[in-house]
């Protein structure tokens, strides 16, 4: 699909009747396959080689290896991830037609509306049948029911600027 382009599955966040949404990292920010990989190996193999021959420069090798490590340690950034949503293949939905239509319509709804409360488009095709939101590692609300329970005040509190969001559209 024309997503894997950009995005790179890390792994499956759910699924409902619709589609299956995953965990996605921006692969535009790091170009995994093509520089991250085959560094990684080279660095790793020229810091075995110069601990075997010492006339090898372990120095320019470790700094090279360092340079990696911190590339890879900025991937988890958040801000590097989106919640990638996939329509079911039509045999797999439980209403393809219907669908179909729903997604394009979120797509048009998350363009059309801007504000800090709601989720924000980062890519999208409605033709391919999909779209990347902003991912929040939390997950989402109804996977944190507990995180509110007996707390009434806090709960509409959380719940006030997702209220905002949507009447000041």
């Amino acid at each position: 699909m024309e997503y894997e382009n950009r995005w790179h599955i890390i792994g499956k966040l759910g699924q409902g009747g619709q589609g299956k949404v995953f965990r996605a990292l921006d692969a535009s920010k790091f170009n995994i396959d093509k520089e991250l990989q085959p560094s990684l190996r080279k660095s790793l193999l020229t810091l075995a080689v110069s601990s075997i021959a010492p006339e090898e420069t372990p120095k320019k090798n470790f700094e090279l290896f360092r340079k990696i490590i911190v590339k890879i340690i900025q991937m988890e950034d958040p801000s590097n991830y989106g919640a990638l949503k996939v329509l079911h293949e039509p045999e797999e939905a439980r209403d393809a037609d219907r669908a179909e239509a729903r997604i394009k319509g979120e797509i048009k709804a998350m363009s059309e509306i801007s504000h800090p409360s709601l989720l924000k488009i980062l890519d999208h095709d409605p033709e391919g049948q999909w779209f990347v939101s902003e991912f929040h590692s939390k997950g989402c609300l109804v996977k944190n029911k507990e995180r509110f329970t007996g707390d009434f005040v806090g709960s509409l509190k959380a719940f006030r600027p997702l209220v905002e969001g949507v009447l000041n559209r």
